[in-house]
């Protein structure tokens, strides 16, 4: 897609091209949007670190879902501002199940588990980077090597 400075691109034809696979319309978006996104997950989640990772989540939705965009319904602004509200309200849903106390005979100890090697799942991953834009692939490298550094075996007591 070429760039022009004088006319910047409406978001509805960022939207179609990113449907298309262009890559620059997908930078593009995220240069006009990334900000605003982390900044409304920031505000509901009061955690900067989880926050980014919404907003790296919302443009991989976007790369992999352009093509469901409906103008009819609403802007694009609106449409990503409705997914990273979203994403960030279940992610607040799945901390607060987490931090909820087990009482009882539900009570289990968490162990860390030294099995755990993340470098195992990237393979997945690594077939179809050609068709993931790298700053996408790079974004799910560093979450997925985030969260094998928190999945926990859990045993009973």
């Amino acid at each position: 897609m070429p760039k022009t400075s004088a006319t910047p691109l409406p978001d509805q034809t960022l939207v179609h091209a990113i449907a298309g696979g262009d890559q620059e319309a997908l930078r593009t978006l995220n240069q006009r949007y990334g900000h605003a996104l982390a900044a409304v997950a920031g505000r509901i989640l009061e955690d900067k670190a989880d926050a980014e990772e919404i907003a790296a989540d919302v443009l991989w939705q976007v790369w992999r879902q352009a093509v469901v965009f409906d103008p009819a319904r609403g802007s694009v602004g609106a449409w990503l501002m409705t997914l990273v509200r979203s994403r960030a309200i279940d992610r607040l849903r799945a901390r607060n199940v987490r931090l909820r106390p087990i009482t009882g005979s539900s009570a289990v100890a968490v162990v860390p588990d030294a099995t755990f090697e993340p470098h195992h799942h990237m393979p997945r991953l690594g077939h179809q980077a050609g068709e993931i834009p790298e700053i996408v692939v790079r974004a799910l490298r560093l979450r997925e090597g985030a969260v094998g550094l928190f999945l926990y075996r859990v045993d009973q007591v």
